[in-house]
């Protein structure tokens, strides 16, 4: 009875104390409670991380100088009088006023979400609904992000508000309760918005209190420094005018090199045994399951094979996996870490297999290589199957390749004692329902820390290659540092690119596949980040085969290719961790 008496309590708590007049209602910043989601960061499938518009997380914990104003890049405000010209003809009105703020849309792209408007000189807000859009702006463009106007009282609903992510119906499909704004049904005031998704067990149980509620699904707001934020678009005559505040910047288009560049530091020497490739073969075969895997885990002799690997599959091996590498990285005299975490009562792990340097990572910020160990549920199995089955892929390529890359490079970076530590990240909950969970954790637990990091290598699918297709992708984050990371890597993947060729994708890049990896949650924490991946982007081969498949096995992969781009991530990060402070 305790816990939920303490539910209703945290349900029904007023909105913090505000300053505003009563003529004019709170922003929707100020029903926002958590003071640093940087520090306890979501699934992305139970809530959405806000955008930062001043300085990023990295900067807040670490104590770099605050911006003064947002910062907006200017492609947003295009954008922005796009949606306000669009919007205002379908509410058929010339003269109002929306309350907005910056959101990421699914492809990882920057667009607005409109929660509420009004008409000019008034104060009381309407609020909007996604349903009044009947046609989507032409073009690439992104759309923008209204509110999903959701009845606890319907039964379906109540299932997309509450529902399990296991029983729905489609296998992406996302339950909103995380992004609700709670209002009442009879005068529309704002009870609670944006609340845990940790709570949605409780209000399953209790979910009768809701029944006079209605849920406004949409983004939280951004964040201005540590502060939410929202923001009021006027529209006048046709003109959109912006907030005094706001200050544009361009897009980060800078000049990426094309041509290999001149390292400023010692290159270490990097051997490669005649032998490596069929050993990491042999590596993604035992971690995809298709090969028995032996080891020792306390002292017990175990013989298994891999094949439940999805993190909210309550039966899952992960944990296997990860005592399988420890086994593995004691072999080599690497001592190894576990950063446990629970998620839906599910123990999980990531692994960090540590390789010293010449500074300690207290000292000298460390090199971070990144993969995830995890793998998606079987897309064609799922719809073929009548009782919807959600069964793990092999993940040969997804992700189960890169992670025999990380066992490579501790082979390769082991005993070399360079100037920085190398931390080789196993990650957990990439897919599909943890949504980089794992990479949200650990994110999490560096700004709690207060850990700085030189760079992060992250290897997510890189063995699937089309034939007569020589491409495959370094992916730059969004920051100046992320953008000389993806240079270095560019200018070593050119020097050893074999028959394959490299291409550059900076973060405004249409073709960066950044946006469905781990690496945006790195990019937008404001640490810099650099992907290695196939030739696959959401214009670009997404539609691929064996992608989220049962047929995602060692047999469908280009191992020469994979090798290749294995090379070219292990050799920068060695560059990086030779770098003297």
């Amino acid at each position: 009875m305790r816990r939920i008496v303490f539910f209703l309590s945290l349900f029904l708590l007023p909105p913090r104390a505000l300053s505003y007049s009563t003529s004019e209602p709170p922003p929707l910043s100020q029903y926002v409670r958590d003071p640093a989601p940087w520090l306890s960061l979501k699934a992305n499938s139970e809530q959405r991380q806000p955008v930062y518009l001043g300085s990023s997380p990295r900067e807040l914990v670490l104590g770099k100088a605050k911006s003064e104003y947002p910062l907006l890049q200017h492609p947003l405000q295009t954008l922005g009088i796009s949606h306000v010209r669009h919007i205002a003809a379908t509410l058929k009105e010339t003269n109002l006023e929306f309350e907005a703020w910056p959101v990421l849309e699914w492809q990882g792209r920057q667009t607005w979400a409109f929660a509420r408007w009004r008409k000019t000189g008034t104060t009381q807000w309407i609020w909007l609904s996604d349903s009044i859009l009947k046609k989507p702006l032409p073009g690439d463009q992104p759309q923008p992000i209204l509110p999903r106007n959701l009845d606890p009282a319907n039964a379906k609903q109540s299932n997309a508000i509450f529902a399990d992510f296991l029983t729905l119906r489609d296998l992406y499909d996302k339950p909103v309760f995380g992004e609700c704004i709670w209002t009442a049904k009879k005068d529309e005031r704002i009870t609670q918005a944006w609340l845990d998704p940790d709570l949605v067990s409780q209000a399953r149980r209790d979910i009768k209190s809701y029944q006079s509620l209605l849920c406004r699904a949409i983004h939280q707001p951004a964040r201005f420094n540590d502060a939410p934020r929202t923001f009021v678009l006027r529209l006048h005559d046709n003109q959109v005018l912006w907030p005094h505040e706001i200050r544009w910047q361009p897009a980060r288009t800078a000049d990426l090199a094309t041509t290999e560049i001149q390292s400023e530091h010692v290159v270490p020497t990097i051997t490669w045994p005649e032998d490596w490739h069929t050993h990491y073969a042999m590596d993604i075969e035992i971690l995809s399951g298709q090969r028995e895997a032996e080891y020792k885990n306390k002292n017990k002799q175990v013989r298994t094979k891999f094949v439940n690997k999805n993190s909210a599959d309550p039966k899952n091996q992960l944990l296997d996996i990860v005592s399988y590498l420890e086994y593995r990285y004691d072999r080599l005299g690497i001592k190894t870490e576990r950063e446990a975490f629970a998620w839906r009562d599910i123990p999980q792990v990531n692994l960090i297999a540590k390789i010293p340097g010449k500074h300690s990572a207290d000292k000298v910020p460390p090199v971070v290589m990144a993969d995830h160990i995890d793998t998606a549920f079987c897309e064609d199995i799922f719809q073929r199957s009548k009782a919807k089955s959600r069964i793990s892929a092999p993940g040969a390529d997804d992700n189960m390749a890169a992670a025999a890359a990380l066992l490579q490079a501790a082979q390769r970076l082991a005993g070399q004692h360079l100037e920085r530590e190398i931390w080789l990240y196993h990650l957990t909950g990439e897919e599909f329902p943890g949504d980089d969970l794992g990479a949200r954790v650990a994110t999490s637990h560096w700004l709690q820390r207060k850990q700085d990091i030189t760079g992060i290598v992250l290897l997510d699918m890189i063995a699937y290659r089309k034939k007569n297709d020589p491409l495959f992708q370094i992916n730059a984050g969004t920051s100046k540092e992320s953008q000389r990371l993806a240079e270095l890597a560019f200018s070593i993947s050119l020097r050893n690119k074999g028959t394959y060729t490299p291409v550059l994708r900076p973060a405004v890049d249409a073709r960066s596949y950044l946006y469905n990896t781990d690496g945006l949650i790195f990019a937008d924490a404001g640490y810099p980040v650099v992907l290695f991946n196939e030739h696959i982007n959401r214009l670009e081969n997404l539609d691929r085969p064996h992608y989220h498949q049962s047929t995602d096995v060692t047999s469908t992969l280009d191992l020469d290719y994979a090798a290749t781009i294995v090379r070219s991530a292990i050799l920068t990060v060695a560059q990086l961790a030779a770098q003297r402070p």
